[in-house]
């Protein structure tokens, strides 16, 4: 039965939903008192928010919901003093008319105000928002690209034009000097006037031609130089930088491919090996690492195309706020090493998997070893960046932007470092388990 204001059967969807907000920390729950606008009897729910759903439970122990209601285009404000004694309540509208609502009432103002809030704050646009923004700075980005690639045409075409003026003074001086030639041997009797204007037109060639010479060893001592070096092997990191980016995004890739969908799908079928629960949990946000790497690789691509014109410190500031995933991600590792341990079990399960990992494409490697790449990523991060600021001059321009990336990343290292103990004794725990379930 569906009402006007939520639903009353709750499909497989909606069910995984609840489960998945059950175990999401940082969602607003707790009991509430819930009563529709045209009915007077009040009736007691233990209520959780998840994103723009509202789900209520006839108990927290419930294991399934008896109700949602989709927060997306209502309002949510405080509600006056009632006659049957409810004082702290609040009313969610569901149209915007407001004739269609909710009520709930609650034990303190405290607790009140904070169901407000996040039922204000649970809509999908702030997602949305954050979107615009990124493909906002993206466009920030090929701006500045195109700009440098302009820059860098300007540049080439003034040396081009160098090149040919210096050609031209070569070909005047030849010629001057078979001028000379030619005047010395047809007279000898030259006047003192006449010498002169030689002399100063091969002054004039010489002075030209030493000017040619100087900076001509002006550049092959830059050539030479400690700086050249330095930026030779800074470019030589930041080719490694690249290179590393395509293998790591291969290998999401192969994660996202080879294991991720293929499971989602078997967990959908009618015997399923394991529960959509189960699957989050193991390949928690594997697919948005995958995605937000992409964007990230195709931006240095596009980088290097612009050589020797290089510009990454942007790139770093588009990535170091996502760095949250990468936190979530490390925080839940051990849990999904244990939940994968605990899915081998299941006959279906482990067979199903040993066929994945015998894909050609996933080069032998095992599930455990996919997913503790991204972890080994971060840091490799910081590696490349030390390289790279000991190459870096320190006025350099986006030497600031580096050091700033490098800090960052060093704390989610340390986040990594803590978590290292709990995945060192799953891998072991994970190896006793192959060989139970090979024997």
């Amino acid at each position: 039965m569906i009402s006007y204001w939520s639903i009353r059967y709750i499909d497989n969807q909606f069910i995984n939903a609840a489960a998945t907000a059950r175990i999401t920390s940082g969602c607003q729950s707790g009991v509430l008192n819930k009563r529709s606008s045209d009915s007077s009897k009040w009736q007691t729910k233990w209520c959780i928010v998840y994103k723009n759903l509202l789900f209520y439970f006839e108990r927290e122990s419930s294991a399934r919901p008896s109700g949602v209601i989709l927060l997306e285009g209502t309002t949510c404000e405080r509600s006056v003093v009632h006659d049957d004694g409810k004082q702290f309540t609040f009313t969610v509208f569901l149209s915007n008319d407001k004739q269609q609502s909710v009520i709930f009432a609650c034990d303190s103002e405290s607790e009140c105000l904070k169901w407000i809030n996040a039922i204000s704050a649970s809509s999908m646009q702030k997602y949305e928002q954050e979107k615009e923004e990124l493909q906002q700075k993206l466009l920030d980005v090929e701006k500045r690209l195109e700009a440098e690639e302009n820059a860098k045409m300007e540049y080439l075409t003034f040396s081009e034009e160098q090149v040919i003026t210096i050609k031209s003074l070569r070909d005047e001086n030849s010629k001057l000097k078979k001028q000379i030639d030619e005047l010395r041997s047809e007279s000898k009797d030259i006047s003192t006037n006449e010498e002169e204007r030689i002399n100063a037109v091969v002054c004039s060639v010489a002075h030209r031609w030493y000017n040619l010479t100087r900076w001509r060893k002006i550049i092959d001592m830059y050539v030479k130089s400690e700086h050249a070096d330095s930026m030779k092997k800074r470019n030589r990191v930041l080719w490694q930088l690249m290179k590393s980016e395509e293998e790591y995004v291969s290998q999401l890739g192969t994660l996202v491919n080879c294991f991720y969908k293929p499971l989602r799908m078997a967990a959908s079928s009618s015997h399923p090996p394991l529960s959509h629960a189960q699957l989050n949990l193991i390949f928690r946000n594997c697919e948005t690492l995958y995605y937000i790497h992409q964007i990230f690789l195709q931006g240095l691509q596009v980088r290097m195309e612009k050589w020797p014109v290089l510009v990454l410190g942007d790139l770093f500031d588009m990535l170091l706020p996502l760095l949250v995933v990468y936190q979530d991600f490390v925080r839940n590792h051990a849990t999904s090493l244990e939940v994968l341990t605990q899915c081998k079990h299941n006959t279906h399960f482990y067979t199903l998997l040993e066929k994945h990992e015998n894909k050609p494409a996933v080069y032998g490697y095992s599930i455990e070893m996919y997913l503790t790449f991204p972890i080994q990523r971060i840091p490799g991060y910081v590696t490349l960046l030390n390289q790279l600021l000991a190459f870096t001059p320190p006025d350099h321009v986006e030497r600031f932007k580096f050091e700033e990336a490098k800090s960052k990343l060093q704390e989610l290292s340390v986040v990594i470092y803590e978590q290292t103990s709990d995945s060192e004794s799953m891998y072991k725990t994970l190896g006793r388990k192959r060989l139970v379930c090979f024997c």
